[in-house]
């Protein structure tokens, strides 16, 4: 599944990507974890990705990326946005025919 587009990741005059999917994930809606309902997330990036209908969660250590995790796999769809509430909760919308907006919390929350 997938392939090459282009030629390469690197071109003379730009940075480099410090992450890449291979094959690409179509990431979509992303954001940095800022947050009191789920502490070990903050600093940390989720990621949408359309292709493969994941929340992905890529792990940030010194700034970099460092490893990734699926953190949600097929459940509601395509992950076309995310974002977090003001109560740390984890807002994701899918762009499915009968997707909507679901939300991410502790159990009890």
């Amino acid at each position: 599944i997938g392939g090459s587009i282009g030629s390469g990741t690197s071109a003379p005059g730009l940075s480099d990507p410090v992450w890449v999917w291979t094959p690409s994930i179509a990431p979509s809606g992303m954001t940095f974890y800022q947050g009191e309902m789920f502490p070990y997330l903050n600093g940390h990036l989720l990621v949408g990705s359309l292709k493969f209908e994941r929340l992905y969660l890529v792990i940030i250590e010194n700034g970099r990326p460092v490893r990734e995790s699926v953190m949600l796999d097929g459940a509601i769809g395509r992950v076309r946005d995310v974002a977090v509430a003001f109560d740390g909760s984890v807002l994701l919308l899918s762009d499915e025919g009968k997707g909507g907006l679901y939300r991410i919390a502790e159990a009890g929350q």
